[in-house]
């Protein structure tokens, strides 16, 4: 097992505080973002996607221009040389004739947003050629038509910009097929109504404003509590540099006139068939929301400042998010919008939104600011945009080539095509994406094949699964953007194989990852690098990120191939067996029990099943309280408690139990008969979805609501109807008995409460004595180990004769330690219930 570290050694252990401080298994919800909660592998609807986006705006950070430029841009004092340049652009008279022509159309007006879209290009097309007279890094083209390809979710940029690499124009990039991995950066045009006679050019938002409207001015206090902005006094002041926005989320609402467009219904996969049966035919109406794909006409039917504000700080949010998660690789995106003749700038990471002040253009400092950015981010090279650079010596990030399958840019009959890059299946956009790319990291070189996964978040680890050869093995690899003091996946995997040939434990080796490679790159000279060290001054949150890398044996996902369902509840049981071994032996929590994360492996003819993915496991007892400023967890799959953000009390080990749970019921749920490919088919319309879309509070209410129904609905596909019959409802029962059991304690405790308040409001004596107990960790010895052993160690078969039998399966762990419940932190007591 080799690993490797670049860019300066990033600590694998930081300084922790004391030892003797008592801290939890939890991570602070300090920015409760998309994450690694989400899983929008099968959200092909922007609506559905916007509730996670909205979490991730929350916390966006406001930045003035100048700081903004030098932080993110890397436009410094060492730029300033460029004044020259970029002042000559300023007096071109033939710029300063287009740019009037953009100018006067904003200020009529009967100019529509649309007839702004070429005199804008114009402008820029421009100042690109003055800036790069020899050849344009970057071609900037009218996509108010056009959706780009290669995301799930249909989105189209005003003025998306291609690179120079795929040797499109204006012209010939409007008849191309572009696709995410061709599109840097990307731009959005708007027309806001005017206010007050005028335009305040605030088209996503500044400061504290209510969205919409004339921001008012603030200024950052001089305690450390950055959130509590005051107004500006009367005498004035300055506005400051950074702040971040103190907001809430609002619901996705339909816009107040419906609005129609014709949708072609997705093309379904008839269960136990191949061939593919087409939708109901004609068009259906449907209400568009808050971040849609809207018409210029159709956002004017937004008439609240607020919601046309959210819309396009969703729509580009939106944008971030596909450069992401459907672009070329990368840490960070950045785009613009127009405003009229107001420019403003917005930056994505998986830390992080930042938003620039937006200025106007009509003043000459601000056009050379406009220039500026132009000029950075033409003449960057592609590191220091984040991006894996095709060249160089790989110290910042791998380098990878090309940095795009070939395909993107193959001319065939004079004419651009994409080729196979969206995979064999509909099922991943984009899957062949760097198909045939080489990434080189240190002296190891891979050869990339298909995309297994790729996270579809902003924030978060932003997780990127790929099928490599190395050394002509096949292998996996693995690419996630980590909290830098979480302890890396590889010493935590290596560490626990190390302990299992230690205590003669030779079968938990069956069942964890074998991780044959790691390297980590800690992101110094990036962007994320100076914008990390700019808001600890400012003490503003910012969660520090390191990009690391695994190399891995080949697993198989338990969606991705056609077992008996017994051999689907042996992995199950396997994966809550070297669970518990972790949790006794190598004092590992894993912390991120999902359908994703439960894996199988084939030895000798038997099946074994695999707990993959450590990157949000702690060891045990816990040494830090906080080593992400994210909840963990995959949000379908964690218990109610954990989505709770009055929840402080650390992540136990019966939730995780709980996840299992939930693993094991939508699995059943949404999964079903075989089809004719090696794979299983899911249904069309999953029974849980909601725990997918919907936001924190919705699916935690969701879950209460279920897990305590007397008699909720356990609905399974026939092809999983063992499970139904005689074992996901014994589960269900274990984790209803013991919320019940909690619920009832909580009650009687607040009672108590309730009447010693009032005796003392009265002035009479309060003798009672509350002798009831809890015991926590196990939610009163329900939800145990010992208890979900019991109802898996055996799964139901049917004989020849059609009757149920039980047969038994492979038992490891029977006897497990006792918990020690000081591992995990400190239990809820009286005083601290939820």
């Amino acid at each position: 097992m080799r690993a490797a570290s670049f860019a300066g050694v990033v600590p694998r252990t930081p300084p922790r505080s004391s030892p003797h401080a008592q801290t939890q298994v939890m991570s602070t919800p300090l920015a409760r973002g998309s994450s690694s909660q989400v899983d929008l592998a099968d959200n092909h609807k922007v609506a559905d996607i916007n509730t996670y986006l909205e979490e991730d705006i929350k916390d966006r950070v406001h930045l003035d221009l100048e700081i903004f430029l030098k932080l993110v841009l890397d436009f410094g004092d060492a730029e300033r040389k460029k004044e020259t340049k970029i002042n000559n652009v300023m007096k071109n008279e033939n710029f300063e004739r287009v740019w009037n022509y953009y100018r006067g159309l904003c200020g009529l007006g009967s100019t529509t947003e649309k007839e702004l879209y070429e005199p804008l290009l114009k402008v820029i097309e421009t100042a690109m050629k003055r800036l790069f007279p020899n050849q344009q890094p970057f071609t900037h083209f009218n996509g108010g038509d056009k959706f780009i390809l290669g995301s799930y979710a249909r989105r189209k940029p005003d003025l998306p910009a291609v690179r120079r690499v795929f040797g499109l124009d204006r012209d010939t990039a409007k008849d191309t097929q572009v696709h995410w991995p061709m599109v840097e950066p990307f731009g959005e045009l708007k027309l806001t109504p005017k206010q007050g006679g005028k335009r305040t050019g605030f088209a996503l938002d500044w400061g504290d404003a209510t969205p919409g409207e004339t921001p008012q001015a603030v200024t950052a206090p001089a305690t450390q509590n950055r959130y509590n902005l005051r107004s500006r006094s009367a005498s004035g002041g300055s506005l400051p540099n950074a702040f971040p926005t103190q907001s809430h989320t609002r619901s996705l609402h339909p816009i107040p006139e419906t609005s129609t467009h014709t949708e072609s219904k997705n093309e379904e996969v008839e269960a136990g068939k191949k061939n593919k049966k087409k939708g109901n035919k004609g068009t259906k109406q449907k209400k568009k929301t808050l971040g849609d794909e809207m018409e210029p006409e159709e956002e004017n039917l937004l008439t609240k400042p607020s919601d046309r504000r959210l819309h396009t700080l969703l729509q580009c949010a939106g944008y971030g998010l596909e450069s992401l998660s459907s672009g070329l690789l990368r840490t960070h995106t950045v785009g613009f919008v127009m405003d009229g003749t107001f420019f403003q700038l917005c930056y994505y990471d998986r830390s992080k939104v930042v938003l620039s002040k937006p200025v106007d253009l009509s003043e000459p400092n601000s056009m050379f600011l406009f220039l500026a950015t132009l000029y950075q981010l033409g003449s960057l090279p592609d590191e220091k945009q984040g991006i894996f650079p095709s060249k160089g010596d790989g110290k910042s990030l791998p380098t990878l080539e090309p940095s795009v399958n070939e395909r993107y840019t193959r001319r065939e009959g004079g004419n651009y095509t994409s080729g196979p890059i969206t995979g064999e299946s509909l099922l991943f956009p984009g899957g062949n994406a760097f198909s045939g790319c080489k990434m080189t990291v240190g002296k190891e070189v891979f050869h990339l094949g298909e995309l297994v996964h790729r996270a579809h978040a902003i924030i978060g680890r932003g997780t990127t699964v790929v099928r490599v050869k190395w050394n002509d093995k096949d292998a996996i690899m693995k690419l996630s953007f980590c909290g830098a003091e979480r302890t890396p996946e590889e010493e935590l995997v290596k560490s626990a194989r190390a302990k299992a040939t230690e205590e003669g434990h030779d079968w938990a080796l069956n069942h964890l990852p074998n991780i044959l490679y790691s390297a980590e790159y800690n992101l110094a000279g990036l962007a994320e690098d100076r914008l990390a060290t700019y808001f600890e001054q400012q003490r503003i949150p910012y969660e520090r990120r390191v990009l690391r890398i695994t190399v891995q044996d080949v697993l198989t996902p338990i969606t991705d191939a056609v077992l008996e369902p017994k051999d689907y509840a042996q992995i199950f049981f396997d994966v809550l067996q070297i669970h518990r071994w972790l949790v006794d032996h190598a004092k590992i929590l894993h912390r991120d029990i999902s359908m994703t994360n439960i894996m199988f492996r084939e030895k000798d003819g038997k099946i074994y099943g695999v707990l993959n993915d450590f990157d949000l496991s702690s060891r045990l007892p816990p040494e830090s309280k906080a080593s992400s400023r994210q909840r963990t967890g995959t949000k379908p799959y964690m218990s109610h408690e954990l989505l709770n953000p009055s929840w402080v009390h650390g992540h136990r080990y019966r939730h995780d139990l709980e996840s299992l749970f939930y693993v094991i019921l939508i699995f059943c749920s949404d999964y079903g008969a075989k089809g004719e490919e090696d794979k299983l088919v899911k249904v069309m319309e999953p029974h849980f979805q909601k725990w997918f879309t919907g936001s924190f509070e919705d699916v935690r209410t969701g879950k209460i609501s279920w897990l305590l129904d007397d008699k909720p609905l356990i609905q399974v596909t026939e092809f999983f109807r063992a499970f139904g019959l005689f074992y996901l409802d014994k589960l269900r029962n274990l984790v209803n008995k013991g919320h019940r059991a909690k619920n009832d304690y909580t009650s009687a405790w607040g009672e108590y409460k309730n009447s010693e308040k009032e005796h003392k409001e009265y002035g009479y004596p309060f003798t009672q004595v509350f002798t009831e107990t809890f015991e926590w960790e196990t939610l009163n010895d329900t939800v145990t180990y010992e208890k979900f052993r019991d109802v898996m160690k055996s799964f139901p078969v049917r004989t020849s004769s059609g009757k149920w039998q039980p047969f038994q399966l492979a038992m490891h762990y029977e006897d497990p330690l006792p918990l020690n419940p000081s591992d995990f932190g400190l239990p809820p007591d009286n005083d601290t219930l939820v």
